[in-house]
């Protein structure tokens, strides 16, 4: 219900009723978008992944028993831990440690992971992605000050001079 005056001041109401057309208590939950995509390359070994969900989702009592992280090359598995974002619509996964520098991992959400209802994932949803390429860090090539200077003067600008691969 909705009230509102007009220009001379009398009071009028609008009321408007609905149905919606489906009780969404009943629907199962869907994955609607992943970060990265699936199939990303160059994905920093260090970065958290996350599936997005249609529905908050109810935290996973054992999380092995509703994901999987492995290198797709061999299949080892990956030391993850996770956590649910987004009022439980997000759940990210992050490996324990920095992933191995160009290498393809999968990570699956299967079809047992429930939402705040009890309703599951219809169906597996693998989100398959590569890290980047490492590179040579920075080398230093010069200074100025030169290294180990004494008696340098506070206001005197500090210059590093680097090269990189």
């Amino acid at each position: 219900t909705a009230k509102s005056k007009d220009l001379s001041g009398t009071l009028s109401g609008y009321t408007m009723t609905f149905k919606t057309l489906v009780d969404f208590t009943t629907l199962a939950p869907t994955v609607v978008d992943t970060v990265p995509l699936t199939g990303s390359k160059g994905i920093p070994p260090y970065q958290d992944v996350s599936f997005i969900f249609s529905k908050k989702m109810a935290d996973p009592a054992d999380i092995a028993n509703v994901v999987t992280f492995v290198k797709k090359s061999d299949s080892t598995p990956v030391a993850f831990g996770y956590y649910l974002g987004d009022e439980g619509h997000r759940l990210s996964i992050f490996s324990d440690h920095p992933l191995e520098e160009n290498t393809e991992y999968l990570i699956t959400v299967k079809a047992g992971i429930a939402d705040l209802d009890g309703k599951t994932l219809a169906a597996d949803k693998t989100l398959a992605f590569t890290t980047m390429k490492g590179e040579e860090p920075p080398e230093v090539v010069g200074t100025k000050p030169i290294a180990s200077a004494v008696d340098v003067p506070l206001d005197v600008p500090v210059i590093i001079n680097f090269i990189s691969s």
